[in-house]
């Protein structure tokens, strides 16, 4: 599935209001259930604006990479800014919504290295790599994502295939109804051009 625009921006403001989502960081006793929480939600959320779905966990690497990105592109400007002994400057610029996400990280995230700034931890990934090597592929937990809700601005991205052909089978016979409105006007006219050519042929005769 492609991420788009609109994916950023639901994220984006999620975000804005729920920084621990872009820091990755959880504090009190229930700090990473509200976490885990939050993310369900935004999740469900992104998948519901009706381009495709993704899990939980295929969402966090998506915005692992755009920071990861955005934080390479940030470095570089910044480089090309500050570097010394003359030379062109670098012609790149931030888009609106990666500075979004650079003021959200914060300035450490690009002068420091820290992989957790991405939400990466690389020793729990070696450690736990090794132990879903054998694991199930049925066996492993996903979390299950609520259905969208109705009459919210989100559209439902997983229509049933019933709901498709009956949406299909309206627009069609809104279609089939203009034509036959169509064609009806048409021959409306034709009846009234029929009947002004009979009345001038009457008056000649």
């Amino acid at each position: 599935m492609r991420v788009n625009n609109d994916h950023w921006d639901v994220l984006l403001d999620f975000s804005e209001k729920h920084r621990e989502i872009i820091t990755n960081r959880a504090t009190g006793l229930d700090g990473r259930q509200h976490l885990n929480k939050l993310w369900t939600e935004l999740a469900n959320q992104l998948n519901c604006l009706g381009f495709g779905a993704k899990s939980v966990e295929e969402w966090k690497k998506t915005l692992a990479d755009f920071k990861s990105k955005t934080k390479q592109k940030a470095a570089k400007i910044n480089h090309s800014q500050n570097k010394t002994g003359g030379g062109p400057m670098l012609e790149m610029t931030l888009t609106a919504r990666e500075e979004r996400l650079l003021s959200l990280m914060g300035t450490k995230s690009i002068k420091g290295d820290s992989l957790l700034e991405f939400g990466i931890n690389l020793e729990h990934q070696k450690s736990t790599a090794k132990g879903s090597e054998n694991v199930n592929p049925q066996k492993r937990k996903h979390t299950k994502l609520p259905p969208c809700p109705r009459g919210s601005k989100y559209r439902n991205s997983q229509k049933t295939l019933t709901e498709q052909i009956t949406d299909m089978n309206d627009k069609s016979l809104v279609v089939l109804k203009n034509i036959n409105n169509n064609i009806s006007n048409i021959a409306l006219d034709i009846k009234r051009m029929a009947d002004a050519v009979v009345k001038l042929c009457n008056k000649d005769l």
